[in-house]
């Protein structure tokens, strides 16, 4: 009967799911770096509104710096989204991330415009209840360029980390 009782004392934080209701909207920034031959970081701001329980639409943006040893490249970037959340528990949710995204990308020799469409899975940790730490890990990518073709890509070593301040989140 104890072990009973312990275990349904540590599952109770996974037991009661919040959601994240219609009419809340969000804030949210994400940011990479990577280290190594090629240096580079990423900004990502965008905003998501919920037009329904646990499914946002919004708009986002991006920039991107990298250097590398044939030259450093410059990288904007905007597009749209759709995020469907998962909760877990109060405190975690999971989210599938769709975007439709047009980028702009500068070198010293050419200049590249590109259009995707991706999936980014991400988890949401609420430390509190209007603030959360975001993180993901890996996308798939469908994009064609003005320079190749249409191209499928995939990182599953791409680590992103971020925070969303929630607004009317209940």
């Amino acid at each position: 009967m104890k072990t009973i009782n312990i275990i349904l004392l540590l599952l109770l934080p996974v037991l009661g799911f919040s959601q994240i209701q219609k009419g809340s909207s969000y804030l949210s920034g994400d940011y990479s770096l990577i280290f190594g031959k090629n240096n580079s970081f990423s900004i990502l701001p965008g905003y998501g509104f919920l037009v329904k329980d646990n499914l946002a639409l919004g708009v986002n943006g991006g920039y991107s710096y990298s250097k590398r040893v044939g030259g450093n490249i410059n990288i904007g970037s905007g597009g749209l989204f759709i995020e469907r959340f998962f909760p877990l528990s109060d405190q975690f949710s999971f989210s599938l991330k769709g975007e439709v995204t047009i980028g702009w990308q500068n070198t010293l020799s050419q200049k590249n415009t590109s259009y995707s469409i991706g999936v980014i899975p991400k988890i949401y940790f609420f430390p509190i209840e209007k603030i959360a730490i975001t993180g993901s890990v890996g996308y798939l990518q469908l994009g064609y360029s003005n320079r190749d073709d249409l191209t499928l890509s995939s990182a599953g070593g791409n680590i992103q980390l971020g925070i969303a301040v929630f607004f009317n989140r209940d």
